[in-house]
């Protein structure tokens, strides 16, 4: 079944934790986990007594800009189907080649300039990852969810916005690296200013994972916050 938005995921967990018979729990997001779990906290709010959004997406999603002819983004021009998406010649088009080929020397490459900023995994682990990582089957689907999430006030260039984010009541910790090429600081920033109970710990030399670049830091204040709110 195609994935067409992040509300797709929100109900897997939501599937989750029902089997689970959970009913009140901190949820903690990573990258597009984030938006998967600002989607189900705004869906099912009394469910979520925290919420942690680590390096997350923003409450507008992820853009994918357009490029010319140099492969650079055309910034007034965004990707908005599923089709301009698989064409894309620089942020896409390259990983589904490298999927179909199990080309794990390409994703090495990627995440060492934009995700393992300042750390490595372990190189046993770091394999592990690689592997996981080449069984993908929903690259564009995803992406296609990501431009097409949208919960604040505004339009994004792609999809109106729903207002969901005024459904998030729950406390929440947006946790920023300031070596994040990913998801800017920017955006972490907006989201703790939008979202309307949320605290923002900027992680001094940490990239898009602090699970690996800053792992004790990142526990501890993940711990704190949890143990003082």
């Amino acid at each position: 079944k195609p994935i067409d938005s992040l509300q797709d995921f929100a109900e897997d967990v939501k599937l989750f934790i029902d089997k689970l018979n959970l009913k009140k729990f901190s949820l903690m997001g990573w990258s597009m986990g984030g938006g998967v779990a600002m989607q189900f906290t705004a869906n099912h709010p009394t469910f979520v007594e925290k919420l942690i959004l680590v390096e997350s997406v923003g409450m507008k999603g992820y853009p994918i800009f357009k490029k010319d002819i140099n492969g650079q983004p055309i910034v007034s021009s965004l990707v908005k189907t599923k089709e301009e998406i698989a064409q894309d010649p620089v942020q896409i088009a390259p990983v589904l080649d490298a999927i179909k080929n199990m080309n794990k020397l390409y994703y090495r490459t990627v995440w060492n300039l934009l995700i393992y900023t300042h750390n490595q995994p372990e190189p046993d682990r770091y394999e592990k990852y690689l592997d996981d990582m080449l069984t993908q089957r929903n690259f564009v689907d995803v992406n296609y969810a990501l431009i097409t999430f949208n919960i604040s006030d505004e339009h994004n260039g792609v999809v109106e916005g729903n207002k969901q984010i005024h459904h998030i009541k729950a406390p929440t910790l947006v946790i920023q690296g300031d070596r994040d090429y990913v998801v800017p600081q920017v955006v972490g920033e907006e989201l703790a200013k939008h979202l309307p109970n949320a605290e923002l710990k900027i992680l001094e030399d940490c990239g898009h994972s602090p699970f690996i670049d800053c792992l004790d830091v990142f526990i501890k204040h993940v711990e704190d916050w949890l143990d003082n709110k």
